[in-house]
């Protein structure tokens, strides 16, 4: 298989936004989104 695209990292580039906005917004914890921002875990 190869490398998993990261899909959130694209967008919130694209949207000039923050994981931590993110997190704030979906009521998560800023660690939680860094990690699915990284591929180290998924949502």
């Amino acid at each position: 298989m190869g490398k998993e695209i990261d899909r959130i990292k694209i967008v919130l580039e694209e949207k000039h936004r923050t994981s931590k906005r993110l997190a704030d917004s979906i009521d998560k914890d800023p660690t939680t989104v860094s990690k699915w921002r990284n591929n180290s875990s998924r949502p």
